[in-house]
């Protein structure tokens, strides 16, 4: 549902409106390409707003098109605040004056220039849902200033002066960047390969405005990620490649917020780097939402163990003690029963060694459930002993190597690494139908690597149902701890699974659940760079 949104942007790129039968045109074919009851451009006049055009089978509420006063400050500053809101059937946004009646659901999105509320687009429809994604909200945002600023050019460039203007269009055009990057939300900037800033639309520049420094590009950027910046820059220079990187940029009165930056070059006919342009986008909420899944996972994973733990304790202490006790009463009972008839003692003799076995089975899964041995015997043996219990349990031709590893790894990195190794190589054993199964874990002073292989059919890592709950659960527990989970595979070729998880020496015992979700997550490769957080995480 996006791609519509997608399209009608860049098509405000390639055909900028510019005259009063295209803007209504442009408003029109949103709305249809939106399956919308109506589109609306409201523009901020002062301390009111008037409606500039409307497409659609409804009329606005108010008769005259306007709002003035009280309600329209209010729904100004609501607007300043919000930015973008999508609101469903049953939700208050405080922005319903701007929306015809009869509409269920609806998108504003505001603009601004300078600085200054300049106006908003409103789509609106008769569903209680918007039929859009949120992609296709992102790219209603970015049409919003680009259908205002033509609609409403004469009152948005009244602050520019004529010389201002002919050097903006005059350093635009020398750089390729479209006449109408100031009217997009987003800061955009171009820069030559060695980091020397050539040009930045009105949301850069107003990020760089109490700086002196502009001609840095990174000087837009927290000070801690500025050396971050550069280093991604010389890394995909040297390439010739497109980075990625998230940033914290500066958002006004001391603050930063983070972003996701974009930046793409620009080819010279010989085939070097004329330029870079980049593109940022705020991904504060983002991080938000993560910060409290990761929090929320990371109570999970410690609930999770600790009822795994008494589980295990029950097992062993009370059950397994229990059916010991009937085992051993039955084999007392044969001994002070000699007489009793060969057909009832081997009865006896069955049910008691039948309890044996349970005995044995419940002792296993209360280890399996709480590995004791971690902590007694360290990672090392306990996967080793793994190892063994798998052939022993399987038949299977397992083997397990280990090199370089540290001593005092704490029990909860220690015990990451178990629960993967437990579940990729059960998992491999029982569905991959290979001969050979290698574990191999490697150690330096500050991580621990982990890479399981085997020799069987593979699968596809592109069909849906192959990302089965195993696979999800393994990488949550790696990147809860700050690691880097990584799978290889192809049909008929096997599969290799390989973690890497930083290490925290802990001789005293093991780590907190705070301090592990505390550890910054590293990103999984080819999907982009971030700095580690500081201790002060931005909004």
């Amino acid at each position: 549902m996006s791609t519509w949104a997608a399209d009608f942007a860049d098509d405000l790129f390639e055909e900028p409106v510019t005259g009063t039968q295209t803007s209504a045109r442009a408003l029109e074919q949103l709305r249809v390409r939106a399956r919308a009851a109506v589109a609306a451009v409201w523009a901020i006049d002062g301390g009111r707003l008037r409606l500039v055009r409307v497409s659609g089978e409804s009329a606005v509420r108010l008769p005259d098109g306007t709002l003035e006063g009280a309600d329209a400050g209010r729904t100004i500053e609501r607007l300043r605040q919000a930015g973008t809101i999508v609101c469903r059937a049953g939700e208050v946004s405080d922005l319903e004056s701007l929306v015809p009646d009869g509409m269920q659901s609806f998108i504003v999105a505001s603009t601004t220039n300078r600085g200054v509320m300049r106006g908003a687009l409103v789509v609106a429809w008769k569903e209680p849902v918007p039929p859009c994604d949120e992609r296709a909200v992102g790219h209603i945002q970015i049409a919003a200033p680009l259908l205002l600023r033509w609609l409403t050019i004469a009152d948005m460039h009244a602050d520019l002066t004529r010389e201002n203007v002919a050097h903006l269009a005059r350093r635009a055009g020398e750089l390729r960047v479209p006449p109408t990057a100031d009217a997009v939300p987003l800061p955009m900037w171009v820069m030559s390969a060695d980091g020397t800033l050539l040009y930045g639309n009105e949301r850069w520049t107003q990020a760089i405005a109490d700086t002196d420094e502009w001609r840095d590009w990174t000087i837009a950027f927290h000070p801690e990620d500025r050396v971050h910046a550069a280093a991604a820059l010389d890394q995909a220079a040297a390439r010739r490649e497109a980075f990625s990187i998230e940033l914290r940029m500066k958002a006004g009165h001391g603050r930063y917020r983070w972003h996701m930056c974009l930046v793409n070059p620009q080819p010279t006919p010989h085939g070097g780097i004329a330029t870079y342009v980049g593109c940022c986008c705020d991904v504060s909420a983002r991080r938000r939402i993560e910060t409290a899944c990761n929090r929320i996972a990371s109570r999970l994973v410690v609930a999770q163990e600790a009822e795994r733990s008494r589980i295990a304790r029950e097992l062993h202490d009370d059950l397994g003690q229990r059916v010991a006790l009937v085992a051993s009463q039955l084999e007392s009972a044969l001994d002070k029963a000699p007489r009793v008839p060969r057909p009832v003692r081997s009865q006896i003799a069955a049910a008691r060694d039948g309890l044996g076995d349970i005995a044995v089975t419940i002792h296993n899964l209360s280890h399996e459930l709480h590995p004791a041995k971690i902590r007694l015997l360290g990672l090392v043996q306990t996967l080793e002993a793994l190892c063994r219990d798998i052939v022993e349990e399987t038949g299977a031709d397992v083997r397990f190597s280990a090199e370089g590893m540290v001593s005092h790894v704490d029990e909860d990195t220690a015990l990451c690494v178990f629960r993967v190794a437990q579940e990729a190589l059960r998992n491999a054993v029982k569905h991959s139908r290979g001969r050979i199964f290698d574990v191999h874990l490697s150690g330096t002073a500050t991580s621990l690597t982990l890479r399981i292989a085997d020799d069987g059919n593979g699968f596809d890592p592109l069909a849906a149902h192959s990302a089965g709950i195993g696979l999800v659960t393994m990488r949550e527990r790696v990147e809860l701890m700050g690691g880097v989970l990584t799978v290889e595979t192809a049909l008929a070729r096997g599969t290799m699974i390989e973690i890497s998880v930083p290490v925290i020496h802990a001789p005293a015992g093991p780590v907190s659940a705070r301090a592990a979700s505390a550890r910054a997550p590293v990103r999984a490769r080819g999907r982009g760079t971030r700095p580690a957080p500081s201790d002060r995480d931005p909004e």
